[in-house]
């Protein structure tokens, strides 16, 4: 009975020692292939990529189906995501910029049916400098306070300098086509 009770207490040892901390010469020995899984592009950790699909109903009738993605390297600080809208009879309140470029909601409101994309991405440089970029794609119906159809493919980037003096110094670009118009004619508010 004694050797039976001996084992049974060594057994339970075992399994709780299996939760017990690390000594610090096995905590040595361990962080470096832990923190290392981020930089080994042989076992397929040094990327993630999830995204998440939903049906979603709209502000003021209607419905879109929605699906988000997000892709991230690890090693670095760069990242992706993803954003696709399938419109079906969608309505929203509408608003307007001012000759300042503010916006404020109207009274006003418009369906849309049509299917639109967003992409937005990070890549830092590396040198204390970063790039965002984002562009927006698709084919959407309105009616309402707009009448019409409506093709985009808009692409834009802002850059920071890492060598200039002024930490705000940064660099806005963008280019395409906003139903059938230059973006810039189109994103200038002060008509």
């Amino acid at each position: 009975m004694k050797l039976l009770t001996l084992a049974v207490v060594s057994l339970a040892l075992s399994v709780v020692a299996c939760g017990e901390p690390l000594t610090k010469a096995e905590a040595k020995k361990a962080w470096p292939g832990t923190a290392g899984l981020a930089d080994s592009s042989d076992n397929g950790a040094s990327s993630l990529t999830a995204s998440i699909s939903r049906s979603l109903d709209c502000p003021k009738g209607g419905d879109m189906d929605a699906t988000a993605s997000v892709s991230s390297n690890l090693r670095s600080a760069d990242f992706d995501f993803g954003f696709e809208l399938e419109l079906n009879d969608c309505t929203v309140q509408v608003g307007e910029f001012d000759a300042q470029g503010a916006y404020s909601l109207t009274d006003s409101e418009m369906t849309l049916d049509g299917d639109m994309e967003w992409a937005f991405g990070y890549e830092d440089n590396g040198d204390g400098s970063f790039e965002l970029s984002w562009s927006y794609t698709g084919d959407v119906s309105y009616s309402g306070v707009v009448e019409g159809d409506c093709e985009f493919e808009l692409t834009a980037s802002m850059t920071s300098n890492a060598n200039s003096s002024d930490p705000l110094a940064i660099e806005v670009k963008y280019d395409g086509d906003i139903c059938g118009y230059q973006a810039s004619e189109v994103l200038t508010y002060n008509e």
